[in-house]
């Protein structure tokens, strides 16, 4: 049964007794099923698969699994398989073929304190968003509150990451990743939308149309690389701080995660190179959970033993390649230490063959980055 009618009714009756616009609910107490393409199953709680049907409600915590195939017409292939899923009138998504998510309801708060939250738990495959709720302040007091309500009522949990924020046409891809079992790629893209991502020690902020990110790993490690547009990242850095790194075409972020032995705690090694022409400029460095003094890196065993700490990545990068390179310092300068601003090698320099932007070049697209 569809209750949007019902639900408009009972929103204006409250809107004739004087509550205010901002504290009705976003969304509907089931969602609904609204378009169905092939032989597409939902699980509801506690109950056996059974076919996803056409304008059927169903409630927060089922699962849906669209089939990675074609349906076919008389021997011919005619549609991929997908389902079309309505939360609200403005928050209506599509489940492309192959997509494996539950859809949770993780509403925290009571009255005025009520915060709705509808996540969808993708494990592979594809979600669309059509996102219609008002997402522009105007610096009305109850508008652009009911606004930061519609920016944070939807999360797409990934396993590589989540994304939040999001308004208008977007698109997350989950998929296996190229780097072996147990690692998930994820590609985050804007269309005419906006949205966030947030991941276990990066953050990506902002994310404007025609942008799109690729996330991938698992629990240990991160690769993050930049497949159009351009955002910022921001790293973590050591206890209360970042590093925040504008992100061009062939940019490429690293994180690698490891607990000591004695103690537990975690060390994190962070890489970021950024293109220069046919080489690479790359800065990098590690921490310990709570940790505030930043050093430079050379692997994550050393961040976890402490051994190695005064050799510099230039060492390391050298005896990879089986070359020499320049010792490579960049604070030497003045550097990027403490930098408020994003830091793009490209800013100070216009000129590939030198500057003073803090960064040797290491050349060429067969450099082993160890991963």
């Amino acid at each position: 049964m569809r209750l949007s009618f019902q639900r408009a009714i009972l929103a204006s009756c409250a809107l004739l007794a004087g509550a205010p616009a901002a504290s009705a609910d976003i969304f509907e107490p089931l969602f609904t099923a609204t378009r169905v393409v092939g032989p597409v199953q939902v699980v509801r709680p506690g109950r056996a698969p059974e076919p996803m049907r056409i304008d059927h409600s169903y409630p927060y915590g089922t699962r849906i699994l669209v089939p990675d195939a074609t349906t076919m017409t008389n021997g011919v292939p005619a549609a991929p398989c997908e389902a079309y899923v309505e939360l609200a009138r403005d928050f209506r998504f599509r489940l492309g073929r192959g997509t494996d998510a539950t859809v949770l309801d993780m509403t925290v708060g009571d009255a005025e304190d009520r915060t709705e939250v509808k996540v969808f738990d993708v494990k592979s495959g594809v979600v669309n968003t059509f996102i219609t709720a008002n997402t522009q302040k105007t610096g009305s007091a109850i508008g652009d509150a009911l606004v930061d309500k519609n920016l944070s009522a939807i999360v797409v949990k990934t396993p590589v990451g989540e994304c939040t924020r999001l308004s208008q046409r977007n698109e997350i891809r989950v998929e296996p990743s190229p780097a072996g079992p147990g690692f998930t790629a994820a590609t985050f893209s804007t269309q005419n939308g906006t949205m966030e991502i947030n991941g276990p020690q990066f953050a990506i902020k902002d994310m404007k149309r025609n942008a799109s990110v690729m996330v991938s790993g698992n629990e240990e490690q991160t690769s993050i690389s930049t497949v159009n547009g351009e955002y910022v990242v921001s790293f973590e850095k050591g206890a209360d701080g970042e590093e925040r790194v504008l992100f061009k075409a062939r940019c490429i972020g690293k994180i690698w995660r490891q607990r000591a032995e004695v103690g537990g705690r975690m060390a994190v090694a962070v890489m970021v190179y950024y293109p220069r022409g046919n080489n690479y400029e790359m800065k990098s460095y590690h921490y310990l959970e709570g940790q505030t003094n930043v050093g430079m890196w050379t692997s994550v065993a050393a961040a976890v033993s402490g051994e190695h700490s005064a050799l510099t990545v230039s060492d390391e990068l050298a005896a990879a390649n089986g070359g020499d390179e320049e010792e490579w310092n960049p604070d030497a300068d003045g550097g990027d230490a403490g930098d408020s601003e994003d830091w793009n090698p490209d800013d100070s320099d216009e000129d590939d063959g030198g500057g003073d932007d803090g960064g040797d070049s290491f050349g060429g697209d067969n450099f082993d980055f160890g991963w």
